[in-house]
């Protein structure tokens, strides 16, 4: 990927979630960001060649989630618009099946972090800091198993609108 590198990132702004709503966010941050198996990387680095690298992160504070996209590339104009049709097109992509492939992958990546005793706090001060009580990593996996392909359809449907997203770009200068 030839050429100055600009910066963007891709922002969506949520209202306060309850729990449901934010393990259904996680599950879509998954889908869209999650290395090498994600919507993103492979629509703009394999098929395109637009980018080396994309992200996807959640933000939560008790009253709003930022979900953010960030990348760089040469070719900014045409990244935003591929980013930003897969974002507002979500639910064309995100079928049944995969709801259920990305819920035992968030799983998974759970069990594997709570091995390790930071992520493992991290995980027990999320719940304190958005709802005011410990949420353990066994209510999250379980109220993962319990989040449904509708679930992940309403989450789309009211924030995955282009009132909610909005870009900045870094341009690179010679």
């Amino acid at each position: 990927i030839q050429g100055l590198s600009n910066y963007i990132s891709l922002s969506i702004l949520t209202g306060k979630l309850s729990f449901r709503e934010l393990i259904s966010l996680d599950i879509i941050v998954n889908y869209l960001g999650y290395r090498h198996t994600s919507l993103l990387y492979g629509e703009l680095r394999r098929r395109l060649g637009l980018v080396y690298s994309v992200s996807v992160f959640n933000m939560s504070f008790r009253e709003a989630c930022l979900l953010y996209i960030i990348t760089s590339t040469a070719s900014y104009k045409r990244v935003v618009l591929v980013i930003t049709d897969k974002v507002l097109n979500l639910n064309k992509f995100l079928t049944k099946k995969m709801v259920e492939e990305y819920k035992k992958q968030n799983i998974n990546v759970i069990k594997r972090e709570i091995n390790d005793p930071f992520k493992k706090i991290d995980l027990l001060k999320r719940g304190w800091i958005l709802y005011g009580k410990i949420i353990t990593p066994e209510e999250v996996i379980k109220k993962m198993k319990s989040v449904t392909h509708k679930d992940i359809k309403n989450i789309i449907n009211k924030y995955f609108r282009s009132e909610y997203l909005f870009t900045t770009i870094l341009e690179g200068k010679d």
